[in-house]
């Protein structure tokens, strides 16, 4: 009803989520539960926009939703388009989750260097580039582009799963809170290399660099 307050202490009566310029309203009781429902029944919905106007808590205390009921639609959003995914402990993935995490180790190493130098060395990152990535880089991305983040960019992220395209390609997924990522793992001349790297915007993919 008009006036009522929902557990954040937010009174309008309807969550608003901008679908290609068009509104959908999402109805909260005083728990906050229905507008989570209503967010995992339209998780199918690319493009979709959620605007909840404060920070998710453990409790669902300072926004609409908890943290746990954003990340659950995050998560139905990002891996809907998964079609043949597999454990990480399945024994056709150990040997391209390694080469990825020895470029995740080797990137990191780089960045915490470049920091505290001030500068990163264009020649190591063209070798690590060389090594384990078979794509040219674009202009703006690295290694063309130097950047990086102080402890290094894939410090946090975890991979979740694989997903088999072929028997020499792999999509490794990864996650850093509800930031997800996807690596193309291709055997090229017996080595596994990282041949595409994607992240997921709205619940769709595109590339993303590393």
């Amino acid at each position: 009803m008009e006036g009522e307050k929902n557990h954040a202490g937010i009174s309008p009566k309807y969550l608003y989520a901008g679908i290609s310029g068009r509104r959908l309203p999402l109805q909260w009781n005083e728990t906050g539960g229905s507008a989570a429902e209503g967010l995992l029944a339209i998780s199918w919905r690319d493009k979709l926009q959620v605007s909840d106007g404060d920070m998710q808590d453990e409790e669902g205390l300072a926004g609409l939703f908890t943290e746990a009921e954003r990340k659950a639609y995050e998560d139905a959003r990002t891996y809907k388009i998964m079609k043949n995914r597999i454990s990480l402990d399945s024994p056709e993935l150990q040997a391209p989750i390694h080469a990825l995490l020895e470029f995740f180790d080797g990137m990191n190493q780089w960045e915490r260097m470049a920091d505290q130098k001030g500068y990163g060395s264009q020649a190591d990152i063209d070798a690590l580039f060389a090594r384990q990535v078979s794509w040219t880089p674009r202009p703006g991305w690295r290694p063309i582009h130097l950047s990086w983040r102080r402890g290094g960019t894939y410090t946090d992220y975890h991979l979740v799963a694989g997903e088999r395209v072929t028997k020499s390609k792999f999509w490794l997924y990864a996650e850093q809170g509800i930031f997800y990522y996807r690596y193309l793992m291709r055997l090229i001349d017996g080595k596994w290399m990282i041949d595409n790297a994607q992240c997921c915007r709205e619940g769709r993919w595109s590339f993303c660099g590393l």
